[in-house]
């Protein structure tokens, strides 16, 4: 019966969500569907509507996928060596007809595979960071949405703003390091530097703060919340959020 009840607590969740995209002329559910509706609907007891609004919030916006995009890049990073140090073995050693053609061949084809699959990672990312990009968008119109409370949108606005930008601007860092490394490939690179390429995928993220991916975290924060203290900031945002706040202050001070 508790699990029925569930079930049933999870549909109504889901029917209140679509009807709140509806009521915003969407078709889809967003971020600030989630924050609007979930921390009203989950809890069985109201003392319990604290600890999860608490949770909704911290874990309304995706993560992205971008540790296990990274990873991936890594793994394949690792491969693009083998298979081009194995090509290098089979044409040094190419005095001898037949078996360094088949050799060269296996290799070849190995080659393919792994240009495709570095392919497949780059878009994926790309799908991601898009994703995330439409987060960001949604969460600069907070403050418009009809089911949120003006002080609750602008909190969240301030809070997940910059990290939709951030992880937006860390998946894209891994698409560019996977496109690098399938030219690499196309080119026929050698070990050592395929190796190395898109070896900064997600940690040149930082990198672009005189570009126009560093000025965008200045847009999440008003010229008021600009001018917090390090100890206010600190207390009223997360982490990641706290991070992309310390540099559109150093920017805003300039």
């Amino acid at each position: 019966m508790c699990m029925r009840m569930h079930m049933r607590a999870r549909r109504r969740a889901a029917d209140l969500l679509r009807a709140c995209a509806a009521a915003h002329g969407r078709g889809a559910v967003s971020v600030l569907d989630l924050a609007a509706v979930l921390p009203h609907v989950l809890w069985d007891a109201p003392d319990e509507a604290p600890a999860l609004a608490e949770w909704v919030d911290e874990h309304v916006l995706p993560d992205g996928g971008a540790e296990q995009l990274r990873f991936l890049l890594a793994s394949l990073r690792a491969r693009a060596a083998t298979v081009e140090d194995a090509d290098g073995g089979a044409s040094d050693g190419g005095g001898g007809g037949g078996d360094g053609g088949d050799d060269g061949g296996s290799d070849g084809g190995g080659g393919a595979l792994l240009a495709a699959d570095v392919r497949a990672l780059s878009a994926a990312a790309l799908d991601a960071a898009a994703e995330m990009r439409v987060h960001a968008r949604a969460l600069e119109a907070a403050p418009s949405h009809v089911f949120l409370p003006p002080q609750a949108a602008a909190r969240l606005r301030q809070r997940q703003l910059p990290r939709a930008r951030a992880r937006a601007r860390e998946l894209e860092a891994i698409a560019a390091a996977a496109a690098a490394l399938a030219l690499g490939i196309a080119e026929g690179a050698g070990g050592d530097v395929l190796a190395l390429l898109g070896a900064a995928d997600g940690e040149a993220v930082g990198g672009d703060d005189e570009g126009e991916g560093g000025a965008a975290p200045a847009a999440g924060f008003t010229d008021e919340e600009l001018q917090w203290g390090r100890k206010e900031a600190k207390a009223r945002l997360g982490a990641e959020a706290f991070k992309e706040w310390r540099k559109a202050a150093r920017k805003a001070a300039k």
